[in-house]
């Protein structure tokens, strides 16, 4: 294969021994790892009170508990709440939900607590108000269970 064109002669590179020095005004100057001396902190142990000093009859400044501080956004609705109150307007007050220890039964009245309470999935038996024993109450519940389960 020939080229149509002749090719420009080849560039003559020049070997790195036979440039001229560089003048040390334009020479690359690589920059070292900076003097760090002196730069460190000193760090000081840390000073405990002697055991004479902890049992004297000098009673000790203790700090008070600090309350947590309320949000703005809080103290606002509670204003404006206190406002509407003294408006005479009905204002529905934050209750504080039960916990869950403290569910009541809606047959008996009672606390929700073992032996007289017992669950099997979503349904709740009462010992107190039911006309059948637990065993049969939980056979029949298993078997409207599997029932159920089957059909599906």
């Amino acid at each position: 294969m020939t080229a149509a064109e002749p090719l420009s002669p080849p560039v003559h590179r020049v070997p790195v021994t036979e440039l001229p020095p560089i003048p040390p005004h334009h020479a690359h100057q690589f920059p070292g790892p900076m003097c760090l001396a002196g730069g460190a902190s000193v760090k000081r142990r840390l000073l405990l009170p002697k055991i004479e000093d902890m049992f004297t009859a000098i009673p000790i400044k203790t700090p008070k508990p600090s309350v947590p501080p309320v949000a703005k956004s809080t103290l606002w609705y509670k204003q404006k709440q206190d406002k509407k109150q003294a408006a005479g307007e009905l204002v529905k007050r934050y209750t504080k939900q039960r916990s869950s220890n403290t569910y009541t039964c809606r047959k008996c009245g009672a606390i929700q607590l073992p032996p007289d309470h017992t669950q099997y999935y979503d349904s709740l038996f009462c010992l107190r108000t039911s006309l059948v024993s637990l065993e049969e109450w939980r056979r029949k519940k298993k078997e409207v269970r599997e029932e159920v389960t089957y059909v599906q």
